[in-house]
């Protein structure tokens, strides 16, 4: 059961371990954190109402109340003390809301992100500081570094990698430079290039 949520300015006490309004509370594995501002920063990373809508990690979490900038955020928390969820807020555009955000709402659209992929986890990755997940029905594009050798479409030249060959490429470290389109937090698509 969810307690009372908090919102206000973020304040990281230990790893793992944040306060909002002298109110401590843990993040867990299982905690959803939509970032999109400070954390996990990215264009159009907010949605009309000034809420985070891009997936985010504890680290980037972390190390953006960290950096002496101002993380604001709605904490949903469970009463074993865990946060079942938190969602940064553009404090300057929004007004705290008084019903719960929707989470099934979609974000607004689609974005590109360009660059070195990062591995995080399984299944989860980052380009430039906007971390997104993977699953078996995004469409992965490889054939230089990822599915080395694989066997081209005979119409378009592409070369198709399935997700656990490209997870394995990617977490042994090999250097994959790639077009990401996300949707909601979720790579729809993965080009290598």
């Amino acid at each position: 059961m969810v307690t009372e949520p908090r919102s206000g300015k973020l304040e990281f006490v230990a790893p793992g371990e944040f306060m909002i309004d002298g109110e401590a509370f843990f993040v867990s594995e299982e905690t959803r954190i939509l970032g999109g501002h400070h954390a996990c920063p990215a264009e159009d990373g907010v949605d009309d109402d000034g809420f985070g809508i891009v997936e985010c990690d504890l680290e980037s979490l972390e190390a953006a109340t960290q950096s002496g900038t101002d993380v604001h955020a709605r904490a949903e928390v469970l009463e074993t003390g865990n946060a079942e969820s938190i969602t940064e807020y553009d404090n300057d555009s929004h007004q705290q809301p008084e019903e719960p955000v929707d989470e099934g709402a979609t974000g607004g659209g689609e974005e590109y992100v360009v660059g070195e992929l990062e591995y995080i986890a399984p299944g989860e990755y980052m380009i430039d500081g906007t971390a997104f997940f993977v699953s078996e029905d995004t469409v992965i594009i490889g054939g230089v570094n990822a599915c080395a050798g694989g066997v081209q479409d005979p119409d378009t030249g592409d070369v198709a990698c399935d997700f656990d060959r490209f997870d394995a490429t990617l977490a042994n470290g090999t250097t994959i430079m790639a077009e990401v389109e996300i949707a909601d937090g979720m790579a729809e698509s993965i080009t290598e290039f």
